[in-house]
Order: C-alpha cells, then structure tokens, then sequence
C-alpha cells in the first residue's frame, strides 16, 4: 500500500473540504490532497485548483494510505479511504469537548450562521448578545457615535467597538487535536462607547496566547453571558419589527399565509409583506418607550390606511381615495 504524510494547510472551507499539504512529496506526487468532511465523512480527494477554489477532482484511490501528523510531522493518525474515518474535523473534536463540560456553565448558546445570514440579508441580527449590545445604541445618548457609524448596527456590535479586558481558563477542559493543545477560556468584554461589560466562551490554545495586536487566538466561538437583568433604552431592529408585524397581524389577520397589506401613504397605495409594513411604521424611532407607544395606538394610527389585499379591499381604497396611485398595479 502507497503510504503518504500529510499535514494540515487550511480548515474546513464552505464546501466542508480541509486542504492537506503532503510533507517532503516525491516527484509526480500530488502537493496537496483535499478531505471532505461533511457529516465528518472523511474521504480523500484529489483536488483542482488546491490554492484557490480546491474544488474536489475524484476520490483518492483505496491503496492510498494518509498519514497524518502535527505540524512537526509527528504521526497522529492513519487511514485510506477504504477505512472509517478516525479524524472528525475539528470543529466536531471541539463541540463535543465543549458539551461535556457546559453543562456546569451559564452561557448563552447562538446561531452564528443564522446572524451571518440575516444580517447579510436583511441587516438585523439574531444574536441574543448583540440585541442586548443594540438596547444601549441610544442616539440621544451617543448621538456623534452613531453618526460616524452610519448607523450600521455591526459596527456597534463588532469588533471595533469591543475590547478584551479580561481571560480566565475554564479548569479542566485541555484535548488534544493533531498533536495540539487546546482549551476553552472566558473572555471578559467591554464595549468602548457605552461601557457594558459581557462574557464569550471561545476554544483557544492551551494555555491562551494574546497578542498586543491582535488580542486572544481563537479557534471557535462557543456562547456567550451577559447580565439580562440590565437593558438600554432601545430595541434593536429585528426585536421591534417582530413586535409590530405581530400586532400587525392581530389586527389585519391573513386570509392565508400569502396574504400581504394594502398600505396607503401619500398618494400611493402600495402592496406590501407584513414585515415590510412594520419596517414602514417603525421608520428608524426605536426607543423601547416609542415602539411601545406605537403598538398601543396601532389601530387607530392605522385605521383606513391599512388593508389586507383582497379584491374587496382594493375597491374599498379607490373609494377612500379616488385620485390615488396604485403601485405595481396592486389597485388594477
């Protein structure tokens, strides 16, 4: 059996494909070598374009032994492809660690994929912490602050706004990946403007290493603590729209889940998603104590220019305004 030494290049990718370097590589010997790891499935490939896209070529044939070994070329692990895997990804290694010993730690577990996502598409994050960070993002308060950000919600929530002001290893909770040493550790966090202090849980090297420049190497992101008892002024965006689309919906219920809303503003009457009603309603006035007032006086603010889209309806508005503008024909 043709026996090969690999080590690790480049974790995982969207494409869940690790590239790994062969070490001192023959002559007509592939340089790198891609593992799909899917489900932690495991398989040897070769790859096209390993230095870029590393998109996956074949599977490596079944005689093809992959030695694995640290970055000092030491063995860890060996198999082929006719072999189950015996090397889950790190990422797996890690949540696995991270479950046996979180059961004796009060953190806040998140959805980093689905912020990613929402805050790509629609601007609004679903992170528990940063909702909490965005109820102290009060422009009456940091007005000047605010401005420079262009109002950008992760700009206030990230990393430019953050600093690392504190580290504590979490006893007992060191594993070894690869010839590694690893570990979790709790970092204490201030934000630089409102000053509120919070708590992440993140796998690091055991034992942590910071740089001045850079702060704490991490390998992954596990959760996070904050103090639920102490709340800003505001609602972040996605937590006032949700409330509002959900009056919204109380007063004005769907015909069935397609239904939208007739809104009339100015002269226009537009056809809009419940969402985008709320988003319309809020504008930008999201202190709690003003979503709050909004809510409260929902129907009568609404009254006769908000409509669920029907027929009937539409007719309904030509007759309350009859010089008005259907958009996107949504009266014709």
């Amino acid at each position: 059996m043709k026996e090969i030494k690999v080590k690790k290049s480049r974790n995982e990718d969207d494409n869940y494909v690790e590239l790994w370097k062969v070490i001192d590589p023959m002559k007509g010997v592939p340089q790198y070598y891609g593992r799909y790891t899917y489900k932690d499935e495991g398989t040897w490939y070769y790859v096209s374009d390993p230095l870029g896209y590393c998109e996956l070529d074949r599977a490596v044939e079944n005689d093809v032994m992959f030695i694995c070994c640290d970055d000092s070329g030491k063995e860890c692990v060996r198999y082929s492809n006719r072999d189950a895997n015996p090397l889950p990804k790190f990422e797996s290694v890690m949540k696995i660690r991270w479950e046996k010993i979180c059961k004796n730690i009060d953190f806040n577990k998140e959805n980093i994929t689905a912020n990613f996502w929402s805050e790509s598409l629609n601007g609004e994050s679903t992170m528990s912490v940063n909702q909490w960070l965005l109820s102290f993002m009060d422009p009456d308060l940091y007005g000047k602050e605010i401005a420079v950000m262009c109002g950008y919600d992760e700009i206030w929530t990230g990393s430019w706004h953050s600093k690392e002001i504190g580290y504590e290893d979490i006893p007992e909770t060191e594993f070894i990946y690869l010839g590694h040493r690893y570990q979790f550790t709790k970092v204490t966090m201030k934000h630089k403007i409102c000053g509120v202090e919070w708590n992440e849980f993140v796998c690091t090297d055991s034992p942590h290493v910071v740089s001045k420049e850079y702060g704490i190497q991490t390998y992954g992101y596990l959760g996070n603590w904050y103090d639920k008892t102490t709340t800003g002024t505001m609602f972040d965006k996605r937590t006032a729209r949700m409330m509002v689309q959900a009056e919204l919906q109380k007063l004005y219920p769907k015909e069935n889940k397609y239904s939208k809303l007739l809104f009339v503003s100015g002269n226009y009457c537009y056809q809009k998603s419940y969402e985008d009603v709320a988003k319309e309603l809020i504008k930008n006035e999201l202190h709690k104590n003003m979503v709050h007032d909004l809510i409260s006086h929902l129907k009568e603010r609404t009254q006769n220019s908000i409509f669920v889209s029907s027929n009937e309806n539409r007719n309904k508005v030509k007759k309350l305004y009859p010089g008005i503008y259907g958009y996107d024909y949504c009266l014709w």
